[in-house]
């Protein structure tokens, strides 16, 4: 056989094993035992991300992950020029109505709560914890899914008894901004809030007017100290603040920034927020009428006398 021939059939070899690795390469790029993935995974539809994604935070199912600007019972207002929209709704007491009148508008009633967070779990809505809020800020746009941050001042029992289960029962995150020197709820308590998905912050250490005081050491353990007590106590980093009775000045809001806050909220009535404007957030006070509740998700505020 001569040596012309010889080469001939190692060149018929070579290509014959080249196309039995060629073979190869795509079975396995294209194709996956069962229980194991392909190396490249099917890009997923939106029709796919809207049925099959799960909030990472409680993994409730996100049915409508695009629905921002569907489904309102009420117009909502013209959105402020270069703005992230997100209601962030206030809460101090949930627990029955009080006799007193002068107290009851900051009572939210259990019934009452439970009637608006099943009315945001029907409409699609997605609670946000503070990172994911912070986040949206620095993007600088309105997300796709309809959003609030549900937040509660002063930490009252009540927040545990009532509102906690509630939370719970729809899969909503509950950001807490507690007094770190006079809680209300037990500690084991605030633990296993933190543990089952709720967000403990801080609200100063005794809730002092923080406006009037000059001396840097009171305005740190008021808001440098109540972070690092609170994170103590639930093991979790904190990243925002709640300024006792919405009051801030230009020494509170450095303290605040300095102690590694990301943001603040106060009082307001927008749910516009801006990057720049991230140490004092405007929070839109929530009643126990559920009409008024629809309302500040347009954005419309109203003061309501009128308590369910």
């Amino acid at each position: 056989m001569s040596k012309k021939h010889i080469s001939h059939l190692k060149v018929i070899f070579y290509l014959f094993i080249l196309d039995l690795i060629i073979v190869w390469i795509i079975v396995l790029l294209f194709s996956a035992p069962a229980g194991k993935k392909p190396l490249f995974a099917k890009i997923p539809s939106d029709e796919t991300l809207n049925l099959e994604n799960k909030d990472p935070i409680s993994q409730r199912e996100i049915v409508d992950a695009y629905n921002f600007d569907k489904d309102y019972d009420f117009k909502p207002v013209e959105q402020r020029p270069y703005s992230v929209r997100v209601p962030i709704l206030t809460y101090h007491h949930v627990a029955p109505l009080p006799s007193s009148r002068s107290s009851r508008p900051y009572f939210v009633s259990p019934e009452m709560f439970e009637k608006q967070m099943k009315y945001l779990d029907k409409k699609h809505y997605k609670s946000l914890t503070p990172i994911e809020f912070y986040d949206l800020l620095q993007l600088g746009k309105n997300p796709q899914q309809k959003s609030v941050m549900i937040t509660f001042d002063d930490g009252n029992y009540n927040n545990y008894e009532y509102a906690y289960p509630i939370l719970k029962k729809y899969d909503f995150v509950g950001v807490f901004y507690i007094v770190s020197d006079k809680i209300g709820i037990p500690i084991a308590a605030l633990q296993e809030m933190s543990q089952n998905g709720m967000i403990i912050e801080s609200h100063s250490a005794t809730h002092i007017d923080l406006i009037p005081v000059t001396d840097a050491a009171t305005l740190s353990s008021e808001i440098t100290s109540s972070k690092y007590k609170i994170q103590y106590l639930t093991g979790r980093t904190i990243t925002s603040f709640s300024y006792p009775g919405c009051g801030s000045n230009g020494n509170v809001v450095s303290t605040v920034a300095a102690s590694g806050y990301l943001f603040a909220v106060s009082c307001g009535k927008s749910i516009d927020h801006s990057y720049y404007g991230r140490y004092g957030l405007s929070r839109m006070h929530a009643y126990s009428n559920l009409e008024n509740f629809k309302k500040i998700l347009s954005g419309i505020w109203e003061v309501t006398y009128d308590y369910e």
